[in-house]
């Protein structure tokens, strides 16, 4: 019987740790233009900023999942109420932007596509775009569960394919490039941009755990999940990271860069990869566009389809201004609500735990009551 509540708990963990690596993950990361912009332009210190992303990434998640379980919190307003101390507007401001970043998340989806088919079959930007805007409409009309499946069964898929596309890159060779005048990040620092990178996608990650965190059944899974989480986003990102370095000269104008060089060992392997992207693309649309719906709903009481039809549309609009733009340009200006959001978890969490810490010792280390939530141990 333990074996069997076990396996479901670690099952729990896996799915729960897939959820959260592809929700950091998505199309800018999988496609090579967020890893461009933050990592590979820093030559061989991209290398070890992508390693402090990982490391930051694996203590938020825990961090969060821990504040939800003990807290027995089950929504991101929950968890925003908590982190602001009970002041109404920071939590309010603290959610706005967030919803805010959720749509420019969501518009730059739509422009991924839009590249991502341009560059692959020839089609007309506002194609693309609009072809995932319809899908992702379609798609908010009904459950999300089903996408949330997919959402935890992709993680491994994208690794895979990452590790096929730096296989080959090393096996081919090419002429690394780690430092140099051809080199230009974001920030003058590779830690700056590193923290940055990770400030403004934990916006997204919060919000997604917070609304899954009821998944992890203890201290304990909810620890493993965040810790698995960082480590599946830090492993991919460095398997498509050697390839960027490998051929970074001749992909430095490449909307989709890793499709680019997935291409060149075989027309076979580059639609695969590019099912793969558009898998990333879609899911990551979806999962930011049904937090926006919820949140519109239940804060301006409009229908559901009403919101879905205007983000759609708002989406489609906005998508225009450009995969690499919104990459590049938009996403680092949240990056400072996302270290906001990030100071304020830490802070909680610290509270979070000397609370439990002292729960446990008054009832003995959780002896007499083993199953309370507050006695575990992280």
């Amino acid at each position: 019987m333990r074996k069997t509540k076990n396996a479901g708990g670690n099952k729990n963990i896996l799915k729960l740790a897939g959820i959260y690596s592809t929700v950091i993950i998505g199309a800018g990361f999988a496609s090579g233009q967020e890893l461009m912009r933050f990592f590979a332009s820093y030559g061989a210190w991209g290398v070890l900023g992508l390693l402090v992303s990982g490391v930051i990434f694996s203590g938020m998640g825990w961090a969060v999942l821990d504040i939800c379980h003990v807290k027995s919190i089950r929504s991101y307003q929950g968890l925003t109420e908590l982190i602001s101390g009970g002041n109404k507007f920071l939590g309010v401001a603290i959610e706005t932007a967030a919803m805010f970043f959720m749509f420019v998340v969501f518009a730059t989806m739509l422009a991924a596509g839009g590249a991502t088919l341009k560059q692959s079959f020839g089609l007309p930007f506002s194609m693309g775009a609009g072809v995932v805007a319809a899908i992702a409409f379609v798609v908010m009309l009904f459950d999300v569960s089903g996408l949330v499946s997919l959402n935890a069964k992709l993680a491994p898929v994208l690794v895979l394919g990452g590790a096929v596309v730096c296989a080959l890159s090393v096996i081919s060779g090419g002429t690394p490039v780690f430092g140099g005048s051809a080199l230009k990040g974001l920030f003058p620092y590779w830690l700056l941009s590193a923290v940055i990178y990770s400030a403004y996608n934990m916006i997204t990650a919060v919000s997604v755990l917070s609304e899954t965190s009821e998944m992890a059944g203890s201290r304990r899974a909810g620890k493993l999940s965040g810790i698995l989480g960082g480590g599946a986003m830090t492993l991919l990102g460095l398997c498509l990271l050697v390839p960027l370095l490998l051929n970074y000269s001749g992909i430095l104008r490449v909307e989709i860069p890793i499709l680019h060089i997935a291409g060149k060992y075989g027309q076979g392997f580059g639609y695969m990869y590019l099912g793969v992207l558009f898998c990333a693309i879609i899911t990551s649309s979806v999962s930011n566009a049904f937090a926006m719906i919820r949140w519109l709903t239940a804060s301006f009481r409009i229908k559901p389809v009403v919101a879905n039809a205007a983000i759609a549309l708002l989406g489609f609009g906005v998508a225009h201004v450009g995969f690499s733009v919104f990459v590049g340009k938009v996403y680092p200006v949240f990056g400072l609500v996302g270290l906001v959001e990030i100071g304020l978890i830490l802070r909680a969490w610290r509270m979070v735990r000397r609370e439990a810490y002292l729960d446990r010792r008054k009832r003995g280390f959780g002896k007499d009551h083993p199953g309370e939530p507050v006695g575990e141990k992280a």
